[in-house]
């Protein structure tokens, strides 16, 4: 039994957390019957750009006005760059308020991040992660968490810490 007020508080956060992340990836599941904007979530596609340096796979989203987008989950930490436009997003895990945001702002994305964003004008992000791979599907495997697995990444996140 909980009997510790933090540890008590740390649990009942956590089970909202685990909530907020299964109401989104059901969305989500459900949004793949929609239309969808050709070139935002896949490797190809007019809207994407990916580059490549020593040590650095970078790659560049275009988000057309009035999209609705829920990001993959990321292993590890990475730069993101918002270049351009204005948006509302939600860091889902934290838990947060959604915010609303204009171009240019950098932050660095947390790995197991969870994000949902709505483009409110046509927006650009960047973002930047450390690899010498340069095969599309060689870098998804590296970088993302599998949709199979996110939804348990996220459970075990969302267990109380004991300390």
């Amino acid at each position: 039994m909980l009997k510790d007020p933090e540890c008590l508080a740390r649990y009942e956060e956590s089970q909202h957390a685990l909530a907020r992340l299964s109401a989104v990836h059901e969305i989500q599941e459900r949004m793949k019957e929609l239309p969808q904007v050709p070139g935002i979530c896949g490797n190809e596609g007019e809207h994407l750009t990916h580059r490549f340096s020593p040590g650095i796979y970078t790659r560049e989203l275009f988000i057309p006005k009035h999209t609705f987008v829920i990001g993959k989950t990321h292993k590890h930490s990475h730069p993101v760059f918002f270049m351009q436009g204005k948006c509302r997003m939600w860091d889902v895990g934290a838990g947060t308020d959604p915010e609303d945001m204009e171009a240019p702002k950098i932050w660095v994305s947390m790995a197991g991040a969870k994000r949902v964003l709505l483009t409110l004008e046509d927006c650009i992000f960047a973002t930047a992660h450390a690899s010498d791979e340069t095969d599309l599907d060689a870098l998804e495997a590296e970088l993302i968490v599998p949709e199979s697995e996110a939804m348990q990444l996220s459970q075990l996140a969302a267990l109380p810490r004991i300390v």
